[in-house]
């Protein structure tokens, strides 16, 4: 319906390009059809909606290449609409659950629940070598937390991952409101899927956890960096936002998911 196969054909003339469809909804089916279709040993990920700077496959390759070890390379993403405050308090969330499973001042990732598919690259004979694969069983989200499961799959195995910071994509997040809410609520009864399923392994409580004081550095750190490109008062409202989605909106949603 958006025209995909005819986009990839035009494309098709001036790249390598194999346009495979998958019929299944959801993103797990598609993610496995991917690494299933992919000839390469490594498989990479960018979703629809990021925007990749000029360098950004040549930072894949590099990584690639320092690491060939590694179970997966993960890139940053920045926000598109860096003077939207709904699109920076969604970047805001992202961020600070992104950087609180990084290694402060290293390369490598500190916990693999972090990986996010939007910017990510998977090395598809260590996934085959322990048969991990993403849970299909989860695929009725409209906006899963696929990408945290496989990761913690990956920690189980022994794997481990590194983080390029010149891996950039921008990422288009939602400009209006009732979509940023809808996505939370949907991310939220993913992620309860994905803590149920894992509830009985130390590995997600432990790994991702940080002390108090450190998540208080994190929170400001992240907000300093996402409302840079915003207006005094913009920054004002974005607190307000802030403070009425933590004590009272995602309440109401946990409340949502578990009636």
């Amino acid at each position: 319906s958006d025209a995909t196969g005819e986009t990839v054909m035009r494309f098709k003339k001036k790249l390598p390009i194999r346009y495979v469809c998958e019929t299944n909804v959801g993103y797990s089916y598609a993610y496995n059809k991917g690494i299933q279709e992919a000839t390469g040993s490594w498989v990479t990920f960018i979703d629809d909606d990021c925007v990749a700077v000029s360098q950004w496959y040549g930072e894949v390759c590099r990584f690639i290449h320092k690491y060939p070890f590694a179970g997966a390379i993960v890139g940053r993403s920045d926000n598109f609409f860096k003077q939207n405050i709904i699109a920076s308090l969604s970047h805001l969330y992202f961020t600070w659950w992104f950087k609180k499973h990084l290694n402060e001042g290293s390369v490598k990732v500190r916990s693999l629940a972090g990986l996010d598919n939007r910017n990510v690259s998977y090395n598809k004979k260590l996934l085959k070598r322990h048969g991990i694969r993403f849970d299909d069983l989860n695929s009725s989200s409209s906006v899963g937390a696929e990408d945290v499961d496989i990761g913690l799959q990956m920690e189980r195995a022994h794997l481990f991952a590194f983080y390029n910071p010149k891996m950039i994509v921008f990422h288009k997040e939602p400009r209006q409101l009732r979509y940023f809410l809808n996505r939370e609520v949907f991310y939220s009864r993913s992620m309860k899927y994905v803590q149920t399923k894992w509830r009985n392994k130390k590995i997600y409580s432990s790994r991702a956890s940080l002390h108090w004081d450190t998540k208080l550095k994190l929170w400001i750190d992240c907000f300093v960096e996402c409302s840079r490109a915003l207006s005094p008062q913009k920054k004002i409202l974005l607190v307000f936002l802030i403070v009425v989605h933590q004590f009272v909106l995602r309440p109401l949603y946990r409340f949502k998911i578990a009636g």
